[in-house]
């Protein structure tokens, strides 16, 4: 019986080492984002980024989830898909309801070299749809975006 128990309790405490799957906050950031000025989207999981053009062709990141506060996501991405593979520094903050659609929700994306999010290579305008009874979630307030967003 003792040995039982003790069975028992050691299959107790490896359950309770087994590795959580990582999720956003905001579901939000499942959604599939459309570019604004480009003819591309994007897919991403705390784990990746799937960059998806409109002939179809696609190429995914392995990436790590480094920051997510619900309205706002950090990614760290390994491209391995240009000439020089590099690590780039994704962030996404949700703005909400759209200024011009109402049926969709406006995503600030960033780019940057470096983990400090100091050196910015890239930004520009990603926005998702909106089902039926759906909503953006948790939203970033003005203060959030830096003066090139133009919010």
């Amino acid at each position: 019986m003792k040995k039982l128990v003790v069975l028992f309790f050691l299959f107790m405490i490896g359950c309770s080492f087994q590795p959580q799957e990582e999720r956003f906050v905001n579901p939000l950031f499942y959604k599939t984002l459309y570019a604004s000025n480009i003819l591309e989207y994007k897919k991403i999981t705390p784990i990746s980024m799937t960059y998806i053009s409109d002939k179809g062709d696609s190429s995914t990141l392995s990436c790590e989830l480094i920051k997510d506060v619900g309205y706002q996501i950090t990614m760290k991405c390994l491209d391995l898909f240009e000439s020089q593979p590099h690590t780039s520094y994704y962030r996404f903050t949700n703005a909400g309801i759209g200024k011009y659609n109402k049926d969709a929700c406006e995503i600030f994306t960033e780019i940057f070299t470096d983990p400090e999010l100091t050196n910015l290579e890239m930004s520009l305008w990603h926005w998702t749809h909106l089902n039926e009874g759906s909503t953006c979630g948790l939203n970033a307030s003005p203060k959030d975006f830096p003066p090139w967003a133009h919010y």
